[in-house]
């Protein structure tokens, strides 16, 4: 079994001057992996008792006690009640959780220093709402029992000086970038909605299911104002039991193939979500976009990754790579924030060649 890696944070150029440790925050964004999703068919470079629920909670509390955040924002966590609640509580924090609707066992949470942070204010999203008055065949697109949660905490004895957290988790499957797409949307409207109250400076974490050259990402850190390229992405079959070739003719190539109707409405929705709506709100930086200076990616890495400047990955098995979970801030803040924020360090990676000795993350 290959040894355990020790990470260490990396000081973002021109950002280390600023040295009031008073008002420093650690933020950590993780996804557990819900018990329900763990199968030795998907992980095949784990044992079957490295994958029990016991062993796996005892690594996670060790995980969470060594890196020592004061904010916390997982996903996919189930046992909140049985486990998290109470061993978190042992560590000093204190959790918000959103359940997933319809029956699903995991959720999200949010978890801070009790002994750092006032609560001003919360409010739990369920992506479901976005469902709500539409045809059967659009409900059945939305509906995808994702949650997210906004969080405003202040420091203690500082009531000017805090932050709003977000934490998400969208939709999975690579199909539906429309889905995916809503979601994110729902989201900035209601960060911009929820902040009006407390004006602080807004975090963003999750599992956005979101490579960097995803259409999703460029809109939520590009803008994309010109989407005439890339609306089809948004027009895929929900072929969920099938695997998608490049030449299936479900799929519709260019938006100058769109003859029906509702493909029609589909892309004129479409524009108007990426080239209005979105435009409502900040562009969005991800706090990773500094790694590629940092820590050069190696020749493997040049090779297999297809995005630059961000780190090279957060997810790996055995036939798949990529950069699912990010942490952003907004590049534009409104101009009565309370106070500002600025991203000072990050987590170095394991390189490509670690993460093959370890056969996979998770």
């Amino acid at each position: 079994m290959a040894s355990p890696y020790v990470r260490r944070m990396l000081a973002i150029p021109a950002a280390s001057t600023l040295t009031d440790p008073q008002h420093h925050i650690t933020i950590m964004s993780y996804n557990v992996l819900a018990q329900a999703m763990v199968s030795r068919t998907w992980f095949t470079y784990c044992s079957s008792g490295a994958l029990k629920v016991k062993f796996r909670q005892a690594n996670l509390k060790k995980e969470i006690t060594e890196i020592n955040a004061d904010v916390v924002c997982l996903q996919e966590v189930d046992f909140y009640k049985e486990f998290w609640e109470g061993m978190m509580s042992d560590l000093g924090y204190t959790g918000i959780y959103e359940a997933r609707p319809c029956g699903k066992k995991d959720g999200s949470a949010i978890f801070f220093r009790s002994n750092k942070f006032q609560k001003i204010a919360y409010k739990g999203l369920q992506y479901n709402d976005l469902s709500v008055g539409l045809t059967s065949s659009e409900e059945q697109e939305l509906q995808r029992h994702n949650v997210g949660q906004i969080l405003s905490l202040c420091l203690n004895g500082h009531v000017n000086h805090g932050i709003t957290i977000t934490n998400t988790h969208l939709f999975w499957n690579w199909r539906y970038e429309y889905t995916r797409l809503k979601q994110v949307i729902m989201l900035l409207k209601e960060i911009k909605e929820f902040n009006t109250e407390s004006k602080f400076p807004v975090v963003l974490c999750g599992d956005w299911n979101a490579n960097p050259d995803s259409s999703v990402y460029k809109i939520l850190t590009e803008g994309l104002k010109d989407c005439d390229k890339i609306i089809h992405k948004f027009l895929l079959p929900a072929k969920e039991n099938s695997k998608l070739e490049l030449d299936d003719p479900n799929i519709v190539a260019s938006p100058k193939e769109i003859t029906s109707d509702d493909d029609k409405k589909r892309v004129e929705h479409v524009k108007y979500l990426i080239e209005q709506e979105r435009s409502k709100y900040s562009l969005l930086r991800n706090v990773y976009d500094s790694y590629s200076s940092l820590i050069p990616p190696t020749d493997d890495e040049k090779v297999e990754m297809f995005w630059n400047d961000v780190q090279p990955f957060s997810n790996v098995t055995e036939t798949w790579r990529g950069v699912l979970d990010h942490i952003f801030v907004e590049k534009n803040p409104a101009p009565d924030q309370r106070c500002s924020l600025l991203p000072l360090r990050i987590m170095q990676m394991p390189s490509l060649e670690e993460a093959k000795k370890q056969k996979g993350l998770p």
